[in-house]
């Protein structure tokens, strides 16, 4: 996915669902709701990083929530998702880095220290 599909289901996300969205200058780059957040990482992808809760079943809960709205909103706009930490087709140097300052910077120090 391009940057700009990441963005247009974040920004769904957020507004069916009541997040905020977090945003570099104009860029969306995460949401959150509460004490938990969706943060967009280098490579496009995204996670849920949950509030601190009591029980397993808070959890359990959380999670199940998380994946029924991203799943709503990708549906409609036609975007499947796979739970895995790595995309399956590409090569490293194929994947965009999402538009955020700090990743260019991590990106010319890791290909340099090669």
């Amino acid at each position: 996915m391009t940057y700009v599909q990441i963005a247009d289901l974040l920004n769904a996300i957020s507004e069916r669902f009541d997040w905020e969205n977090i945003m570099q200058g104009d860029n969306i780059f995460g949401l959150k709701q509460g004490k938990q957040s969706i943060p967009l990482e280098p490579g496009g992808q995204f996670e849920l990083s949950g509030a601190p809760l009591e029980t397993l079943h808070q959890t359990c809960a959380e999670v199940n929530s998380h994946i029924y709205q991203v799943k709503v909103v990708a549906k409609e706009m036609g975007i499947g998702f796979i739970g895995i930490g790595f995309e399956p087709k590409m090569e490293r140097n194929d994947i965009p880095i999402m538009p955020k300052g700090r990743y260019e910077i991590m990106r010319n120090y890791l290909i340099s220290a090669r």
